[in-house]
């Protein structure tokens, strides 16, 4: 089946550019859609909504951007690191704006990184249920954040 304009649009913002380095899809194999429905059928397995991790995300970030980039616990396991980038990226949705390139790190204290918060992450699970693809060094798990 021949993909719509605006589907293509949108497939090619995904993609690695001069404004997302790597992508939203990572090294995930599987189209946009697919990405969605899968991680909208583990927050149903999980009993949670998008809201619930926007929710949680918001306040991670919020917490952590008060402390100005001292590590801030989240949990007794996991601490979070406010990381003030310039500049703003885009959303790959077309007509979305841009969101500041400010982030959050929460790391284990092994010291491993989990994952990374943005706005513009929030952003994208909030109005589209995208999690990003595997591989996406910014993709949030469902199951991780569930646990939050």
């Amino acid at each position: 089946m021949k993909q719509a304009p605006q589907d293509k649009r949108l497939m090619e913002c995904l993609r690695p550019s001069k404004f997302s380095g790597s992508g939203f899809m990572g090294d995930d194999p599987r189209e946009m859609e697919e990405v969605i429905s899968d991680d909208a059928s583990t927050l149903e397995k999980l009993g949670i909504t998008r809201q619930d991790i926007v929710s949680s995300l918001k306040l991670i970030f919020k917490k952590a951007e008060k402390e100005l980039g001292d590590p801030v616990t989240i949990t007794k396991d996991l601490t979070a690191e406010y990381i003030s980038c310039r500049g703003k990226i885009p959303s790959p949705f077309p007509g979305e704006g841009a969101f500041t390139k400010d982030m959050v790190q929460v790391t284990s204290n092994r010291g491993d990184v989990k994952f990374y918060i943005t706005p513009l992450s929030i952003h994208l699970i909030e109005k589209h249920g995208f999690f990003q693809g595997k591989g996406s060094p910014f993709r949030i798990e469902p199951e991780y954040i569930a646990g939050l």
